[in-house]
């Protein structure tokens, strides 16, 4: 009966212990780990600016029916970011026409997104840009907001699957010059 109840009490202390060692090998695994986290962790770009110039001159002086070039000006590149859409969206009622490029491998083509726009009415407008940039590695809450120098505002925000990035800038175009 004694080697019963020793075998039994040996027995069941040997798998606390293989608990607990288990349970300390998986600390010291993930503690070993949370340095890649960082490398494996989407982050989207974040805004510096949004500006807008005479495609020809380079002038920041807009005028009605001249090729003007909008840029999302980047402070710092994403990473590890799939496919990101992009789209502009001009208010009021100038008779816009713009070209863009709508969507892009971001981690093959992480430059600033432009838009060439005409805008055929003198006015102050509004101008919206909107990216949304697909995860490709670990995904986070992530949410920043901020104004631009010189007017303007973004806000970026996501978790899981994308982060959207939505940013205005204000503009005023003059009437053409004769």
């Amino acid at each position: 009966m004694f080697f019963i109840s020793l075998f039994m009490t040996l027995h069941t202390l040997s798998k606390h212990i293989l608990a607990a060692g288990t349970l300390c090998l998986g600390f010291a695994a993930l503690a070993s780990c949370s340095n890649d986290d960082d490398k494996y962790t989407s982050l989207p770009p974040t805004l510096s600016d949004i500006t807008v110039v005479d495609l020809e001159t380079g002038s920041t002086t807009l005028r009605a029916g001249r090729l003007l070039l909008a840029t999302a000006k980047q402070g710092t590149r994403g990473h590890l970011l799939y496919k990101a859409t992009y789209s502009w969206t001009p208010d009021g009622d100038g008779n816009f026409s713009h070209r863009y490029v709508k969507g892009v491998v971001y981690d093959q083509e992480p430059g600033d997104p432009v838009d060439t726009l005409i805008v055929s009415k003198a006015g102050s407008y509004t101008l919206q840009f909107k990216a949304n940039y697909a995860i490709s590695g670990k995904g986070n809450g992530y949410y920043d907001s901020g104004k631009f120098e010189g007017g303007g505002s973004y806000t970026t925000g996501g978790g899981a699957l994308s982060f959207i990035l939505t940013a205005t800038k204000p503009i005023t175009v003059l009437p053409a010059a004769e």
